[in-house]
């Protein structure tokens, strides 16, 4: 109980970054809210079975969104996160393709912002 205590806070905290964010556009922002959704409620249903890896999932992606958000954007840095948060779900893409493509629809989102 307490990791998906854990979970659900990390995905506030990833929530609010983005409602918070300058660097981003009012379509961007919207855009990033709605694919953190359906990430969250995929790593949500992930818990049930697999909590430490659905927390790893949600700090990859909080990572991630960090390094997006920066002013000054390490690309190096940027594309680790981006591929450790594609590692983290790699094992389950037979056993949970949707949430599979809740991240790889995350990280194409984030790669098309000009990542």
């Amino acid at each position: 109980m307490i990791q998906n205590s854990l979970i659900q806070n990390t995905i506030h905290d990833l929530e609010a970054k983005i409602q918070t964010s300058e660097n981003l556009s009012v379509a961007q922002r919207a855009d990033l809210l709605i694919l953190v959704k359906s990430l969250s409620s995929e790593v949500e249903q992930l818990a049930v079975t697999h909590q430490e890896d659905a927390g790893s999932i949600a700090d990859f992606a909080q990572v991630t969104t960090k390094q997006v958000l920066r002013t000054q954007q390490n690309p190096a840095l940027l594309k680790a996160s981006v591929n450790a948060l594609e590692t983290s779900v790699e094992k389950f893409e037979a056993s949970h393709p949707s949430l599979t493509q809740a991240v790889n629809t995350f990280c194409n989102y984030l790669s098309g912002m000009g990542i």
